[in-house]
């Protein structure tokens, strides 16, 4: 596998179509939920560090109501819902664009866009099945974490066990969570790289959900370390370019938090602004290195299920 120069039009696929630039945009909405939290977690902290403690035990009350809880979790289930739609039609339209183009075909934003709709129901069918063990060993984490620490402390509130007793039942349960945990780890790891070949044999090769899983197992036996290596170099590429992209990213934050902090600053106007400068810059930056992994994985794979020939890229 070449993979300098499958690297290699990716990047120039990435950069050419900018037709498809918005699709990047798309696939990175799944980060303005951390941003716009992240951006009311820093402005509610530095509004309560500047009142009284009364005050400030009286409005974190207010902000965990059962009722304003409940809202919050509904909310949370609807944007991400509308996440996983949005970014499902964006991801299904990239793919069938990227094959198309090297194909030698024209694939427009619009049309991109409709093929996506109409892979829609196949890929959150992929997603739903591939991601169910994942789901399911952390749900059974959480459980175990937070079923024994309430049962610890019932059993100790009704003097069931002494205090060593609890200690070791802590014990025992924190290592089964943490082996838990660690297992989690590769599980993830192979769920998404799972993942990634199943979409785009649903799309590329246009399969039904059912047979997009066996030829992803099939293709995972035959090509599984051009798999692994393809996501261990976008992880280094992705990791490097945060890295450098921090530098500037960071000092934007670290102003803008001063500036809330300082009274006589002008108002918080100049601290939103510059910190809003520093979200859309992470944003940007999420957006473009998800639309080139998603351009390279589509070019690896046709790579791998294509003769030669049929790979020349069309520019």
């Amino acid at each position: 596998m070449d993979y300098g120069r499958h690297l290699t039009d990716a990047f120039h696929l990435t950069w050419r179509q900018r037709g498809w630039w918005p699709l990047g945009l798309l696939l990175a909405v799944a980060a303005l939920p951390q941003l716009v939290a992240a951006r009311i977690l820093v402005n509610r902290a530095t509004s309560w560090s500047q009142i009284e403690e009364a005050a400030l035990l009286a409005a974190l009350e207010e902000a965990w109501r059962p009722e304003r809880l409940i809202v919050w979790l509904l909310l949370l289930l609807v944007v991400g819902l509308a996440i996983w739609l949005v970014t499902a039609v964006a991801e299904g339209g990239l793919i069938w664009a990227v094959s198309e183009r090297q194909a030698g075909r024209p694939a427009p934003l619009l049309a991109a866009l409709t093929s996506g709709w109409r892979f829609l129901i196949r890929l959150i069918a992929l997603d739903t099945v591939i991601f169910f063990p994942l789901f399911l060993l952390l749900l059974f984490t959480l459980l175990l974490s937070s079923g024994g620490l309430i049962g610890g402390i019932l059993l100790l509130a009704q003097d069931a066990v002494t205090v060593e007793e609890l200690m070791l039942l802590m014990a025992g349960v924190g290592g089964l969570f943490v082996c838990l945990s660690l297992l989690a780890v590769p599980v993830g790891l192979v769920t998404f790289l799972f993942r990634f070949v199943a979409l785009r044999a649903a799309v590329v090769e246009n399969l039904p959900a059912v047979a997009s899983l066996h030829r992803t197992r099939q293709l995972f036996r035959q090509h599984w370390l051009t798999f692994v290596a393809l996501a261990l170099l976008l992880w280094v590429a992705r990791y490097a370019v945060r890295l450098v992209a921090s530098f500037a990213l960071t000092p934007l934050q670290l102003v803008s938090l001063r500036l809330l902090l300082t009274p006589d600053s002008g108002g918080n106007l100049p601290a939103h602004f510059v910190g809003l400068v520093g979200d859309l810059g992470g944003f940007l930056l999420q957006a473009i290195m998800v639309l080139f992994s998603a351009v390279a994985w589509t070019v690896f794979y046709r790579a791998v299920i294509l003769p030669e020939p049929e790979r020349e890229l069309s520019t």
